[in-house]
């Protein structure tokens, strides 16, 4: 049985990108402010992230539309 510790100790290896996913891909924002993400339980830093502004949403409405467009997620079990 896993402890928190474990799932602690297992979630400081991952690999945090903190780069936005759009269109399927990890790209560089658009922004260049960041802002602080928080964990809910006890406040502690969790990541920096970038604030993704007007522009990184509009290029991710974008891949959403091309992809909805294209119907390919249509197909998929």
């Amino acid at each position: 049985m896993s402890t928190s510790t474990d799932w602690h100790d297992r979630a400081a290896c991952l690999h945090k990108d903190p780069r936005p996913a759009i269109g399927g891909e990890r790209v560089e924002p658009l922004a260049t402010a960041t802002f602080n993400a928080r964990h809910p339980h006890d406040d502690t830093p969790v990541a920096t992230l970038p604030d993704c502004g007007e522009a990184d949403v509009d290029r991710a409405v974008s891949a959403a539309r091309r992809a909805f467009e294209s119907r390919v997620w249509s197909g998929l079990a």
